[in-house]
């Protein structure tokens, strides 16, 4: 532990000036040249620390990697029509932007007011090609570790940097104890420093982060995207932030990227390999994960697999689960978060014994402001219950999910692929022509999911579109979240200065009586039906079956609530759309769902 510090009941206490801190900005160079000059590419960090560094005090750093401080340009065009796909997918075309050099901006929500005053240093790292950073954005391959991993080894003393005048400086300051957080692309960069091994870094906090970036843009060999995105793929992202001082020199770069990607057919190839962090998760810290069960931009299925794979390599793991989607915890649950992540950095960089890893190792929000702690996720108790897609009576009635016995016969639908997936659910007590319903009983009792549902379908398709989506439903009125968003309150964790605020807009959850809630959705090309690395054609008189996951969920079904189950092909809001008209006809026997149910305590 680094003496100078103030520790009172088992925390580190708030006893440096903040607005007295050392800021500096220092460049580190990496062993990479991903703009093609033929020199190392060189990143550039800002810090903050606690003056008595000046004067000998080692403190540990928090690292809040970035691709965002140079901010961004304008989205550029979609790689697709948002109403059509002729003959196949499309790419965009792109100029490098021109333009005055945005210059630096803070990004997503950062809380250095909190911890510098309470002995950390926290260090912004422009990630490459954005700011103030060279070389290009590279998302998540090799060499963007390498950078990540850069940063570690300077925090450690094993490279040099450079101040903004030249000279050449070290970390001496540094206790060589790093963490790294942030989130979405921000709670990715620490995952990739984390394959890596690196010595001394001894936790990630990862908020909505990427392992698998193929996860990200496509699913079971399809080509898929938010719905807040739509036409939005891996190369759009590296468009919008490079933001170095001449973008035209990542043009060759992006233009490789936006090739091998393959948007065409959607397989799984080496370019998406060398972007999937998965494997190397022997070589993680101990890690905390945070995941949004309403998130549609890095969905439940992210920390899932993370989440899995740290138990498999038995990594010290922590995670939150929130009812929020695409958010941060700061403002889902403000001083409760603030307490928990100071407890786990003030543990994992300073040893503190605060009993912080003694505590149930995961939290889930059940409600707006209401959590349960559990030993692990998915709930040890949860078994698979199979159940079938039956057909209904032939009136114009939905289908039955059935527990007992297998379906019988066919039903078919024509895909309406410029129809709104909202759309398609709207009238949930009868049939649609473009979609198939299957409605359980009334549940005798609270049914808890947790985990990840199975779908498996046995169909023939004639047509254009090569999706298969499933949608798992809680259908039944109810008052359920229905946004998440700032009100005119707000709070404060820490000091304020000119341009550098300690507080923030309280956020509220919104609720309203809803008729359905969609629990989870997920999507398959079918196409790729033995292998997301392989596009294997459909004979259309061939009845093939095709299996997929569901996005992980953590759910109850209340007691007099009805599961139900949509079959559709297109899915209006994350695939894309193809020409309409094509013909699905469903063979019932070889066909249900697998959900991961238990009875409900409450």
């Amino acid at each position: 532990m680094s003496s100078g510090l103030s520790i009172r009941d088992g925390r580190t206490q708030p006893v440096f000036d903040y607005a007295d801190a050392v800021r500096e900005v220092v460049y580190i160079d990496v062993p990479v040249d991903t703009d093609g000059d033929g020199e190392s590419d060189r990143i550039a960090m800002r810090i903050t620390r606690p003056r008595p560094t000046e004067q000998g005090l080692k403190v540990a750093s928090i690292v809040q990697a970035s691709p965002y401080y140079g901010g961004g340009w304008d989205n550029p065009d979609l790689q697709w029509h948002p109403d059509d796909v002729v003959d196949e997918p499309q790419l965009a075309s792109w100029q490098p932007p021109t333009g005055p050099w945005p210059g630096w901006t803070e990004g997503h929500v950062y809380n250095d007011n909190y911890f510098v005053p309470r002995g950390y240093a926290v260090v912004k790292v422009a990630a490459l090609g954005t700011w103030a950073s060279s070389g290009c954005p590279v998302i998540g391959n090799a060499d963007d570790k390498r950078s990540m991993k850069a940063v570690v080894d300077f925090l450690a003393g094993r490279i040099k940097g450079y101040a903004e005048d030249g000279r050449e400086v070290t970390a001496d300051w540094s206790t060589g104890d790093v963490a790294m957080t942030g989130k979405s692309h921000e709670g990715s960069l620490p995952i990739m420093a984390a394959a890596t091994g690196v010595p001394g870094l001894r936790t990630i906090v990862s908020i909505q982060g990427v392992a698998n970036w193929y996860d990200t843009v496509r699913r079971n060999g399809g080509v898929v995207h938010s719905p807040t995105f739509p036409g939005d793929d891996i190369d759009m992202t590296a468009k919008v932030i490079v933001s170095r001082r001449d973008p035209a020199a990542c043009e060759a770069e992006i233009r490789r990227m936006s090739q091998d990607m393959d948007r065409q057919t959607g397989d799984y190839n080496e370019f998406w390999a060398a972007r999937n962090s998965l494997g190397d998760v022997r070589a993680f810290p101990p890690t905390f994960l945070i995941a949004g069960l309403r998130d549609q931009s890095v969905t439940p299925k992210h920390f899932a697999d993370q989440w899995a794979a740290l138990g498999r390599h038995r990594i010290p793991r922590k995670a939150w689960i929130m009812q929020a989607g695409h958010d941060d915890p700061l403002y889902v649950a403000e001083q409760r978060w603030l307490d928990e992540v100071h407890a786990w950095y003030d543990h994992w960089l300073y040893g503190i014994d605060n009993g912080v890893t003694e505590r149930p190792a995961v939290d889930v929000e059940t409600a707006p402001g209401v959590w349960r702690t559990q030993s692990t996720w998915p709930v040890p108790d949860a078994k698979p219950v199979r159940m079938s897609l039956k057909a209904g009576d032939g009136t114009g009635q939905p289908g039955v999910l059935s527990r007992e016995g297998a379906g019988s016969g066919s039903q078919g639908f024509v895909d309406a692929s410029k129809r709104p997936t909202a759309d398609k659910l709207g009238d949930l007590s009868g049939g649609d022509d473009s979609r198939l319903l299957y409605v359980s009983p009334p549940l005798a009792t609270d049914q808890h999911l947790s985990g990840t549902p199975k779908i498996q379908v046995r169909a023939r398709l004639s047509g254009a579109a090569p999706y298969l989506t499933g949608y798992l439903i809680d259908l039944g009125p109810d008052t359920r979240v229905t946004g998440f968003a700032p009100t005119a309150e707000s709070w404060c964790f820490g000091p304020s200065l000119d341009g550098d605020s300690g507080c923030r807009s309280r956020w509220a959850y919104q609720s309203g009586l809803t008729p359905y809630h969609v629990v989870s959705r997920g999507w398959q090309d079918v196409r790729n039906r033995i292998s997301d690395r392989t596009t294997t054609p459909v004979d259309p008189s061939t009845s093939n079956v095709y299996r997929w996951d569901l996005e992980p969920s953590d759910h109850v079904f209340k007691a007099g609530h009805r599961i139900a189950v949509v079959v559709m092909a297109t899915d209006y809001e994350h695939t894309l759309r193809y020409p309409t008209g094509t013909q699905v006809t469903v063979d019932l026997a070889g066909s249900g769902v697998t959900l991961p149910l238990t009875p409900s305590d409450g």
